[in-house]
């Protein structure tokens, strides 16, 4: 029996459907997730979802237009880029209604298959499973990671699945909620996004906390390797966003194998996905042979620079971009050769899933070319853009030849603005991070339907990462800062989740007989 004082999270929330995606239809000698293993000792119980409406401070956009039959496809949403923007954009959005209006989905036929018991799709084998992910293509030209058991496995996750308990505000609802028991946190936020159909822990987050049965759950480790370096350069630290990158320092391929020691510890965990050497490393070829000469002349990087210009009869004054990009292709190439010779020395059994290449770095083609060789999945950090780009995205894997996973995107609500009476530390204004705006927690809910239902209908794509677990200063979190679910964005994600490999089936063979789909963002006048 539950005692009565069991948060309530720990009961399937209202609206979201009760089926959840690790229920495995063969034996299996992990536990599964039952009220016998929730701990006894809980707190008052809280209620599950949100108010619709939450108070706001800023003015409500215009409702959206509509027409028969009830809603008009496809979808009109309001929008703003940046939360200081004093215009609302109207964007053009494909969302579940609309495509069940459209093409008669989704339906009994979209139902997905039973789960493997790392989330996989149980009517999809390999017959050599490795016991680790992998990743391969398939004959339709499709990619798909392959789960430990062989099953095929698209990464749905979220990132920043923890409890910043340094924070005063995070700490009063990790009280209220879960009687400060990382253990009762665990088992709720386990069920949680297993009802919103998450399959993985993205970077940052605290998966020390599901390492026992009935809490696994996929995970992919971020290790910050050059992000680390830049801090002990030297005895010092670099700014590598103003200066050249220090990859071909000697110091750097020394640094990378004893970082990567830590990683012989997991070496032999079967619900690792990949490691994560990176986050957003700063792979700029503009004038970059340039920014390598203004280092001094005995510095091992300003050498590297100055010896490719020679070996290629160039002198400074004759440099172009073209070389600048051609040496760039040096440098990055550089970076993934020390690390991942530096994983695989201690961990030789998980992919490795890239440095989540981000804003500028995205449209650099180096960054694609030189980590073809190393990588088993480019990673993009992935804003700015209502509607993934098909054509960008196919560009990425052709350079690279690799899957493509998108690791970081969100949208941010307006009715979760903080009141300008609330007494907090840090108040939730949305005036940071780089999501979208959209006027309500529906809104994201059908914001991420519609990039995800086009990121399905690309063969490339073989997973995405939501950001973020919590709110912060901004609201990108699926639970709030007292761990509460934004209950109509969640319902409108799981709509998605619960069904991803059958609309990933469905949209790879359909998606071309309606013109609702957008291959770039589209506004409307």
């Amino acid at each position: 029996q539950i005692p009565s004082e069991v948060p309530s999270l720990l009961s399937p929330p209202t609206k979201v459907p009760t089926a959840t995606p690790f229920t495995s239809s063969k034996p299996s000698d992990t536990p599964t997730n039952n009220p016998s293993e929730v701990p006894t000792t809980s707190p008052s119980p809280l209620p599950t979802s949100l108010p619709t409406t939450q108070p706001s401070t800023s003015t409500s956009p215009s409702a959206a237009p509509t027409d028969s039959p009830a809603f008009l496809c496809p979808k009109i949403t309001e929008s703003k880029g940046k939360q200081t923007d004093t215009n609302w954009a109207r964007y053009k959005s494909m969302t579940l209604d609309c495509l069940s209006q459209e093409l008669g989905v989704p339906n009994e036929e979209t139902k997905d298959p039973d789960y493997s018991d790392y989330g996989g799709r149980l009517d999809k084998v390999e017959e050599n499973s490795t016991g680790f992910f992998q990743i391969k293509k398939l004959e339709d030209d499709r990619w798909t990671f392959v789960d430990p058991d062989g099953y095929h496995f698209l990464s749905v996750g979220i990132n920043s699945v923890g409890v910043k308990t340094q924070y005063e505000f995070f700490r009063s609802g990790f009280e209220a909620q879960f009687n400060n028991s990382f253990d009762i946190w665990a088992e709720s936020t386990h069920h949680l996004l297993q009802s919103v159909g998450i399959n993985t822990l993205g970077s940052w987050s605290s998966y020390q906390h599901f390492q026992r049965p009935g809490v696994r759950i996929p995970y992919c480790p971020q290790w910050n390797f050059l992000l680390t370096y830049k801090d002990n350069r030297h005895g010092g630290s670099y700014d590598i966003w103003r200066q050249p990158l220090p990859v071909f320092d000697p110091e750097f391929e020394a640094f990378a194998l004893d970082h990567a020691r830590q990683l012989a510890a997991y070496k032999d965990d079967p619900w690792i996905i990949g490691h994560f050497s990176d986050h957003q490393v700063p792979f700029h070829a503009n004038n970059l042979l340039h920014r390598y000469l203004e280092m001094p002349s005995n510095d091992p990087n300003y050498q590297a620079a100055q010896s490719w210009i020679d070996d290629h009869n160039k002198t400074v004054g004759t440099l172009t971009q073209t070389d600048h990009d051609a040496f760039c292709i040096v440098m990055v190439e550089r970076y993934y050769s020390v690390v991942s010779s530096a994983m695989k020395t201690y961990d030789p059994n998980h992919l490795f899933i890239g440095s989540r290449v981000h804003g500028k770095v995205s449209s650099e083609e180096c960054s694609y070319i030189a980590s073809s060789k190393y990588v088993d999945v480019v990673t993009v950090n992935y804003y700015h853009r209502w509607t993934p780009e098909q054509s960008r995205i196919y560009k990425w894997a052709q350079l690279s030849g690799k899957p493509i996973m998108l690791t970081e995107w969100y949208a941010k609500g307006n009715d979760a603005i903080s009141p300008p009476d609330e007494d907090t530390p840090m108040k939730l204004t949305n005036i940071a991070g780089h999501g979208f705006t959209v006027p309500t927690q529906a809104d994201r809910g059908e914001f991420y339907q519609q990039f995800t239902l086009n990121l399905l209908r690309n063969r490339n794509v073989i997973g995405w990462h939501w950001h973020q677990y919590t709110d912060w200063s901004y609201n990108s979190g699926i639970v709030n800062r007292h761990f509460l679910p934004y209950q109509d964005c969640v319902d409108g994600m799981a709509r998605v989740n619960k069904q991803v490999y059958s609309l990933s089936d469905f949209l790879w063979n359909n998606s071309e007989e309606t013109d609702l789909f957008l291959d770039r963002p589209t506004l409307v006048e």
